[in-house]
């Protein structure tokens, strides 16, 4: 199963369309969005429309709500509708009768909106999920037990009135990535059916940039639950729709072979609402449909409806992934005594870099997730979750990793597993090996810069960031696999029991996170390959622009073939174009932020 959506205002309201309802126009609206080949669409109430009062739900909003349900059904367009609207689009919504009370402490108002509507409407055909809020940490936020608490006690309603659909917070999950905003994906895991993280972020670097999600979408399903990419797009304010069109293509792809099970794009239309608010102030706002006004279909909406065609003829396929990970750390997510965000930025950085790597080396890498610790004095031991079919484990600028972790990856190398960990000043890494640490206490060995050579390629990383960002480390001990153009140890490695450590002297991978343009600019990504070589692990794509991963069916295996560049590249293939049934053997030239899937 795999979602293609929008998210759905309509172009004769936004926000007021439940004030300003047009049957007619959303009607039409509707069968557009199902011509596109468009599943599902993320709907969404008006708060101070439809709660007028703190006790009653307006009977007629509920009307014209049931009608566009029935309208929606009736264009075979599924929906999942969000309650609380709250926050949309650059400004907040508040019902008059909140008067500044916190939003948290309006759990009785909340219930009465939830459960008149989930009890009016949880039989009709149309509904497919429901969603509690639109981003409430810019609406409203505390502290993590008590947004936590209020997720649970929300969820938990929704499912005792109707068990048979999904139900998800729509916050965002902005901080598995580390935003401290009280609302934390481990915490209500539990509580939800699947994980929606939004996307907009912005990269000088064109790989990264459209890899990124992927990143994302792997973190939220290490917790554990399906993930649907359930916000991403942007505005034809900001870009080109032909660009736009390109950077659709790369994300949706690139969440079919991440194991996302949908993809929602914001948003269906433009709207004409130039004197309405929020779109006044955010005027850009205005543009981020794949369809405009006048009802003209963008070239982002022609890559929907060729995406959805693609996966009718691919049916329910699931990605490949390689027996490679990352392992994400706690502390990117969770808030320990006397550790700092900063951390958890620095972290988050390198985590980024190392996937990219991993993704330029031709693997579709996994992402585990470290388990926080529990509350108790006394822990237990083991929280990773390393699976046992993962051979290599990379650690990047292994700042901040709990004890039992260390401990679990001991075991996993004693094992015959291999770990990749990389220095950065102030790491905490325990583990004993053959390769000692030759540093002063609190005294950084500072450098301006990596400069080494990989199979005859010159590979040159400045030294980024503040002072103890450039420290590097010394080693005694351990065989080197590369050096530095002054002689000293790049990568040094050692046989722990029936598996190796792998040891990288610099930041690498955070160097790489702060520069303008690091996998466009450097070939960082050999470094990794000498040592997937040597494990026998990996092979290179046949660009560094582009990803390569493989699906399977019950029927077929597939290679997904994705140019994150912005150019035009060529590469030989082999197989059927699942597209067109063309043959495919030899030379291809992949335009930029396009992809190519085979059949073999």
């Amino acid at each position: 199963m795999f979602l293609i959506g929008l998210n759905y205002w309509s172009k004769s309201g936004g926000p007021l369309m439940w004030r300003f309802f047009n049957e007619e126009i959303v009607d039409k609206e509707l069968a557009q969005i199902r011509e596109l080949g468009v599943d599902v669409i993320r709907a969404f109430i008006y708060w101070p429309d439809f709660q007028r009062e703190p006790g009653r739900v307006d009977e007629e909003m509920l009307r014209r709500l049931g009608r566009f349900l029935d309208l929606a059904h009736k264009h075979d367009v599924g929906v999942y509708l969000t309650f609380i609207v709250g926050h949309m689009s650059g400004e907040n919504w508040d019902p008059q009768w909140r008067g500044g009370r916190d939003f948290f402490e309006l759990r009785n108002e909340v219930k009465v909106l939830i459960e008149t509507i989930v009890s009016r409407f949880r039989g009709h055909p149309a509904i497919r999920g429901w969603i509690l809020s639109n981003e409430l940490p810019i609406y409203a936020t505390s502290s993590e037990d008590k947004v936590t608490d209020w997720i649970r006690e929300m969820s938990s309603l929704v499912k005792s009135l109707d068990g048979g659909h999904w139900v998800t917070t729509g916050d965002g999950c902005w901080g598995i990535m580390g935003a401290f905003n009280g609302f934390n994906p481990y915490r209500y895991k539990d509580y939800v059916d699947y994980m929606g993280p939004h996307f907009y972020t912005p990269d000088t670097d064109a790989v990264r940039h459209t890899v990124m999600p992927q990143l994302i979408i792997k973190a939220c399903r290490g917790l554990g639950k399906p993930t649907i990419l359930e916000e991403f797009g942007a505005s034809s304010t900001l870009g080109s729709d032909e660009h736009i069109a390109g950077y659709y293509r790369t994300v949706l792809m690139g969440s079919l072979i991440s194991g996302a099970v949908g993809a929602w794009g914001w948003c269906y239309s433009d709207f004409p609402l130039i004197n309405q608010r929020p779109y006044s102030h955010h005027p850009h706002e205005l543009r981020f449909g794949v369809t405009t006004v006048d009802w003209r279909v963008k070239p982002q909406g022609d890559e929907l409806t060729r995406f959805s065609r693609l996966i009718s003829t691919l049916g329910d396929v699931e990605p490949v992934e390689d027996p490679v990970a990352v392992l994400f750390p706690s502390y990117v997510y969770w808030s320990y005594p006397f550790t700092s965000r900063d951390d958890a930025r620095k972290i988050s950085t390198a985590l980024l870099s190392s996937y990219v790597m991993l993704v330029q080396n031709g693997l579709n890498p996994r992402v585990i997730i470290e388990e926080p610790l529990t509350d108790g004095v006394i822990i237990e031991e083991g929280r990773s979750k390393i699976s046992g079919d993962v051979k290599v484990l990379f650690l990047p600028c292994a700042l901040r990793y709990l004890a039992q972790t260390q401990e679990e990856i001991r075991r996993f190398v004693e094992k015959g597993g291999v770990a990749v960990i990389s220095y950065c000043y102030g790491f905490w890494m325990n583990i004993d090996w053959a390769i000692k640490l030759d540093l002063y206490y609190n005294y950084p060995i500072l450098s301006d810069g990596l400069n080494t050579t990989v199979d005859n390629v010159n590979i040159n990383v400045p030294a980024m960031g503040y002072t103890y960002d450039r420290a590097i480390a010394k080693v005694n001990g351990g065989d080197v696999l590369l050096k530095d153009s002054a002689g000293n140890p790049v990568i040094v490695y050692s046989n722990v029991g029936s598996g190796r450590v792998y040891f990288i002297t610099y930041p690498l991978e955070y160097w790489l996170g702060l520069s303008p343009k690091p996998f466009e600019n450097h070939d960082a990504h050999l470094l990794y390959n000498l040592i997937l070589r040597r494990e026998g692990i990996g092979a290179l794509t046949p660009s560094k622009w582009v990803q390569v991963a493989r699906l399977k069916s019950s029927k077929y295996s597939y290679v997904a073939y994705i140019n994150h560049g912005w150019s035009d590249v060529k590469i030989n293939v082999s197989g059927v174009n699942v597209e067109t049934g063309e043959k495919v053997r030899g030379e291809y030239v992949l335009r930029g932020k396009d992809y190519l899937i085979v059949r073999e």
